[in-house]
């Protein structure tokens, strides 16, 4: 049985969950969109060996944390903070998962859900306890101990197959572009001083009824805070490299808070799916 030695993470790390097009205490607001150029300048980051190996380490950690507890989901919203390495992880995910057996529990994976949650049952080996209309297994016994809720019997126990085993993993091609390319950016401005990083991805956003998603991420140390914003579409005819932005621009600045300092984009990807990407890094508590 597969069960995931969070604590044994080389880094510790706290997830609390934010609103896909939510915004946090001090964080700047959207603007209007500006209109991109006709043809994406295809730019170029740093190349992993480019990047010192303790920032490497970071976002390994903050990848291993995601591959560990998010299945496949066609949304999901978490904040990483890094702690002291002494300390175990927190967690607190909300995610739109989405089975093999065709369920789609909106799933809750947090340290603590309810003091008063009583005991139910067991599944799959694991204590299930009954808080409200949500039922939680204790994932982890660590301190804090570790939970996953949803509503049902059923969608519980196709997360904890997935916990159990691993599948089926999140290998969502859009979501894993954007991340790669979010934290070569950032580390090449933050390195590995980061005090905590926010991350949102919606595959099935679909504004205006067109086919396109968004990805964000936001991370802050304790000098400087960065942001990479990803919009993204495939399969939809009328959205390609030049009309994207200008189409879905204004959308994407308001669900994925675009902040209004000083901003790079018409940035894209060779990802062979269009792309458009907006940059942006300032002082902290700006």
């Amino acid at each position: 049985m597969r069960r995931i030695a969070l604590s044994a993470l080389t880094l510790s790390l706290a997830v609390a969950f934010a609103a896909c097009g939510g915004q946090e205490e001090g964080q700047v607001t959207p603007t209007p969109a500006g209109t991109p150029a006709a043809t994406p300048a295809l730019t170029q980051t740093a190349t992993p060996s480019e990047i010192p190996l303790a920032v490497q380490e970071y976002w390994s950690g903050v990848e291993q944390l995601i591959r560990s507890l998010v299945p496949e989901a066609s949304s999901f919203s978490f904040r990483v903070s890094q702690l002291s390495r002494a300390e175990g992880p927190m967690v607190e995910v909300v995610l739109l998962a989405a089975f093999p057996d065709g369920s789609q529990p909106r799933l809750h994976i947090l340290r603590d859900p309810n003091p008063a949650a009583t005991p139910f049952s067991t599944l799959q080996g694991f204590d299930v306890y009954k808080a409200e209309d949500t039922l939680w297994a204790r994932l982890d016994e660590g301190e804090p101990p570790l939970w996953a809720g949803t509503a049902t019997n059923e969608g519980l126990g196709s997360y904890l197959d997935f916990y159990v085993s691993g599948e089926p993993a999140l290998a969502n091609e859009h979501f894993w572009n954007a991340f790669s390319y979010a934290a070569q950016r950032i580390a090449q401005g933050l390195g590995d001083d980061v005090s905590y990083v926010w991350i949102s991805f919606d595959d099935q956003w679909d504004p205006q009824g067109q086919q396109a998603g968004g990805f964000r991420a936001q991370v802050g140390s304790q000098e400087r805070t960065a942001y990479v914003g990803v919009l993204f579409s495939e399969g939809d005819p009328g959205l390609d490299f030049a009309n994207l932005a200008t189409t879905l621009g204004q959308d994407f600045r308001q669900q994925f808070a675009v902040p209004d300092v000083p901003l790079e984009e018409t940035e894209a990807r060779q990802w062979g799916y269009p792309n458009h990407i907006w940059y942006a890094s300032w002082e902290t508590g700006r």
